[in-house]
């Protein structure tokens, strides 16, 4: 059976049982889908998905006919393509970049651009900014840089370092990815509201029985015991502190 691929892809307001809703009507037709990308961005639900046609008889109008009924049925803004997939090589080479630090306006567009230069494609990114602090994590594939790896490495540290970001790279099994935990320094982040030191440590006092704050290298050993294989501190900025480890 020859596949017969399309690619579905929108956005629009989030609501209890949208993947569901655009899920069914393509069931019902016989269209199969063999990848799904989904998520929810404060409010905003997005969708990427391939759908396969090749066990159905319908064509290509009729399935740009059923996802228009879709979208008004949901109030989702989808667009339909056709997509020809490609071969991944045997030769591929991939990189997982971790970048932690303050948040600031430009981060992003200084990564993407000295990834650009180096001939470095992102596959894969996601990132977020809380409390100020930055953190993302890239996947990229580095099958074509023009750089030794560790000389690209050595030069996204720099460059990174610039804007105040730490860099880290993960080069063997780039799909096992560490779990990161943000753990903040509250007394340091009550200073702004006026809350002194003395007066933050009395309230932590009062707080001692339901909330512990041991030592960094506690902390990893509290980790492990956790079950999160190597923990470290990837980085460390009062009132902010970034551990990670696999499991």
């Amino acid at each position: 059976m020859r596949e017969k691929l399309y690619i579905v892809h929108g956005a629009g307001p989030d609501a209890v049982g949208l993947v569901q809703q655009v899920a069914n009507p393509i069931a019902a037709v016989g269209g199969n889908i063999v990848d799904l990308r989904q998520d929810v961005m404060h409010g905003l639900f997005t969708l990427f998905m391939v759908v396969d046609l090749g066990g159905c008889e319908l064509k290509a109008e009729g399935f740009r006919g059923l996802v228009a009924e879709i979208a008004e049925d949901t109030g989702l803004q989808l667009a339909v393509e056709k997509y020809h997939p490609v071969p991944r090589s045997a030769d591929r080479k991939s990189l997982l970049i971790i970048l932690v630090g303050r948040d600031r306006p430009g981060v992003i567009a200084r990564i993407s651009e000295q990834l650009r230069g180096y001939r470095v494609n992102i596959e894969f990114t996601r990132m977020v900014a809380r409390a100020g602090v930055f953190l993302m994590e890239l996947h990229v594939d580095i099958t074509h840089v023009v750089l030794p790896l560790e000389n690209l490495m050595g030069v996204l540290r720099q460059e990174m370092a610039v804007v105040g970001i730490t860099a880290q790279f993960q080069v063997a099994d780039v799909f096992t990815k560490k779990k990161r935990i943000v753990c903040f320094d509250l007394g340091a982040s009550l200073a702004p509201h006026g809350i002194t030191a003395t007066q933050a440590r009395a309230h932590f006092a009062s707080w001692a029985r339901e909330d512990y704050y041991p030592p960094l290298l506690a902390e990893l050993k509290l980790l492990e015991a956790a079950g999160f294989a190597d923990p470290e501190c990837f980085w460390r900025e009062i009132p902010c502190v970034i551990f990670g480890g696999i499991r």
